[in-house]
């Protein structure tokens, strides 16, 4: 069997997330924490630095600044995500190992895989051509000046800060791609696990029970009608408490996600607005616009999946040969059908995720946008 999530397991525990079990001693356990701390401190000192230079040098280089104060905002977010999951470490492992069973071998599944496997590629191309390309092109510069008022300076104090902004992007990006990739791959096999529960719920009233079919639930012993909906329920109420496990892990997460996301969308919409040179704005500040939107879009897209597949198991409840049951069984099922009729979603609090939030995000930020313009535009 293979572990669907083996590359985020392995990644998590670089970046310090080691999962109960990993280290046995326990003089050593504690290693993995103080690494964290460490990479956290200085993803903190960064973001701390970036901030201060935004509030003394704003009106030198406000477009640069902007840069700077965006990009601690991400460090901030990215930070929390490397947070949540330590400090729910075990029940991302009890959800990790519930549907890593699954293949991922479905269209949507292979979909997800090839965004996920995308989102990182473009992530390492970014890193590798800002921190180690640009160098030998232009020269050593500070990529984001954090304590000075400017660019240049001997190579002396450019290079100890160019070194240590790039490691700490290569934590603080990371956790941003990990964090959100992971929560994408969660839902996508959560939504395959619904699916073979639907498929299940189809074969009630048939008669024509096939075991042994991978798209199925496996249910031993004698197989009728009252047995598959007792199994069904049973999964049915299993795959609830994972979707709540995936919330209680993600919760404060996306919240935080959001927040800074739009925030920081509204921000740089506005300094491409009050930019002299407005195609440098645009040629400096669109990829991370993007960038955010597109985290925004992976966490919508994966409520949206949930709440569809577990939409599917109303219709599928009605859509079986029930007219063929006994009367108990029309009874149970029309109990099942009774209960799926709520809906079931991935929530951040009071936010559904799904692509009518998405929406809804898009507008308010372009509304926010037009509220900052009037009131502090310059031009």
């Amino acid at each position: 069997m293979v572990d669907v999530f083996r590359y985020h397991r392995w990644i998590l525990r670089f970046y310090g997330v080691s999962f109960p079990g990993d280290i046995k001693n326990r003089w050593l356990r504690h290693l993995p924490d103080l690494y964290l701390i460490f990479q956290l401190t200085c993803s903190y000192v960064w973001a701390g630095l970036l901030f201060w230079a935004f509030y003394r040098y704003t009106y030198d280089n406000f477009l640069r600044r902007i840069l700077g104060v965006t990009a601690g905002m991400t460090i901030t977010a990215s930070s929390a995500k490397y947070i949540y999951c330590r400090v729910r470490v075990r029940v991302l492992k009890e959800v990790m190992d519930e549907l890593t069973s699954v293949p991922n071998d479905t269209l949507t599944g292979r979909i997800v895989v090839g965004v996920i496997k995308f989102f990182i590629g473009s992530v390492v191309m970014i890193l590798v051509s800002h921190y180690a390309v640009d160098p030998f092109i232009g020269g050593f510069h500070r990529p984001i000046p954090n304590w000075g008022a400017t660019d240049d300076g001997p190579w002396e104090e450019i290079l100890p800060e160019y070194l240590f902004n790039a490691y700490s992007a290569c934590v603080a990006v990371p956790g941003n791609v990990v964090g959100d990739t992971l929560f994408l791959l969660l839902c996508s096999q959560l939504c395959r696990r619904i699916r073979i529960l639907s498929n299940t719920v189809g074969y009630i009233g048939s008669g024509t029970w096939e075991p042994g079919r991978s798209d199925v639930i496996q249910v031993g012993g004698r197989v009728d009608d009252d047995r598959l909906i007792e199994v069904c329920v049973q999964e049915h109420c299993r795959l609830v408490k994972i979707k709540e496990k995936i919330e209680y892990i993600y919760e404060k997460i996306l919240l935080i996600q959001l927040m800074f996301s739009v925030f920081e969308n509204c921000i740089t919409l506005f300094a491409i607005s009050q930019a002299d040179d407005m195609f440098e704005a645009v040629r400096q500040l669109l990829p991370q616009f993007v960038a955010l939107y597109l985290e925004i879009f992976m966490y919508c897209w994966a409520g949206e999946m949930v709440k569809n597949n577990f939409d599917r198991l109303h219709g599928t409840a009605y859509g079986c040969k029930w007219n063929t049951c006994s009367e108990k069984t029309k009874t149970s099922l029309l109990i099942m059908q009774t209960f799926t009729t709520r809906p079931v979603q991935i929530t951040a609090w009071i936010f559904c995720l799904d692509f009518e939030f998405f929406q809804a995000i898009m507008s308010q930020t372009m509304s926010y946008f037009t509220v900052m313009y009037e009131l502090f535009n310059t031009k």
